[in-house]
């Protein structure tokens, strides 16, 4: 069940419905819930001001710019065989002959066939659009939030939240994804709260 869930999360955001998770919550003794997140876990902070180097409330950020096997015309060819297979295309604005990079998708199995042409060409469109999302380049940012006198967790931040980060000319909308406390021998405690984003 757990890598169906993480399926339909993976195949929701490859179409274009956005982030989405999923959780057990322990809600009481012997009690717990299953619970769904859309866009974001926590909070919403992405309307106060960002994190970023120069307010010294950010350290180890990393971007990461993905753009390996991204075609940029996507053909989807629906039901039916030869010169009658139902077709459509998705592709990026502005293409020329040599800047166009052409892919394929498989969508014979969407629809019946007792749906219309109409229907089948919507189908395949849909499926032309999400593969076009799916291999699009990415930028990937990775970081760490630094407390600071003014920024503090549990104040001004909590696991879930999303935030805004700026960092080497990016803004990007990230989601608090993991918190670690350590301790070292004289029981001092360092915290360590990490974020990601995908623009």
């Amino acid at each position: 069940m757990l890598d169906t869930l993480r399926e339909i999360c993976q195949q929701n955001e490859q179409a274009g419905g956005g982030w989405l998770t999923f959780d057990m919550i322990r809600t009481g003794a012997n009690t717990d819930a299953f619970r769904t997140y859309v866009g974001h876990r926590g909070t919403d902070r992405t309307s106060e001001p960002a994190i970023s180097w120069e307010r010294g409330n950010l350290r180890e950020p990393s971007i990461t710019i993905s753009n390996y096997d991204s075609p940029n015309h996507i053909t989807a060819a629906g039901r039916g065989e030869e010169t009658a297979r139902v077709t459509a295309e998705a592709y990026l604005a502005n293409l020329t002959p040599r800047t166009r990079w052409e892919g394929f998708v498989d969508a014979r199995n969407t629809g019946t066939d007792a749906s219309t042409t109409a229907e089948l060409t919507a189908l395949a469109l849909a499926e032309a659009n999400a593969e076009l999302n799916r291999v699009q380049p990415r930028v990937y940012f990775t970081g760490s939030i630094a407390e600071t006198e003014d920024y503090r967790w549990g104040v001004n931040v909590n696991y879930g939240d999303l935030v805004t980060v700026e960092f080497d000319g990016y803004t990007f909308e990230a989601r608090i994804n993991a918190v670690m406390i350590t301790m070292d021998a004289a029981g001092g405690e360092t915290l360590t709260v990490r974020m990601e984003a995908t623009a």
